[in-house]
């Protein structure tokens, strides 16, 4: 299972270290999903399972454009309290959804380009985007309890 620290996006997929011989392999975001193996050593790859930091708008957009799976969409701010009580659901639901949704969070402070551009004016907006229909649906944030886990799940 990929922790946040192992992956990365870019602009063409999800950069993530291989668990067995270290090496750096891209599931790209078209084939998000799918059973893929380490080019060097043949293992098999494992699905992000954690929460991945979105670096720039760039990376988002591909992301978010082509992912094979729903992508759900963290915006916060490191300053802001709720977001940190809110990250370890976060985690917990990107482990679950592994391989079936990609998790991504995107800093406000280091990407206010996005912020803006989702209207973000407080922090902790969730906003999955259905890899079907292509079309973000901007929730309120995600609050620990079974109803709010439930919609990620159907996700």
């Amino acid at each position: 299972m990929l922790r946040g620290s192992d992956v990365q996006l870019d602009n063409q997929g999800v950069r993530t270290t291989c668990p067995s011989c270290g090496t750096t392999n891209r599931l790209r975001y078209q084939t998000l999903g799918r059973s893929a193996q380490c080019a060097k050593c043949h293992a098999a790859l494992p699905q992000p399972a954690a929460p991945v930091d979105v670096p720039d708008a760039p990376a988002f957009d591909a992301a978010t454009s082509t992912s094979s799976i729903p992508v759900v969409v963290d915006f916060w701010a490191p300053w802001c309290g709720p977001c940190r009580m809110m990250a370890p659901q976060l985690a917990t639901a990107a482990q679950r959804l592994a391989g079936k949704a990609l998790v991504a969070k995107v800093n406000t402070e280091d990407n206010p380009d996005l912020a803006q551009r989702f209207r973000v004016q407080s922090e902790g907006v969730s906003c999955p985007r259905d890899s079907r229909s292509k079309t973000f649906q901007r929730r309120p944030p995600l609050f620990p309890n079974a109803g709010q886990n439930a919609r990620l799940h159907r996700i």
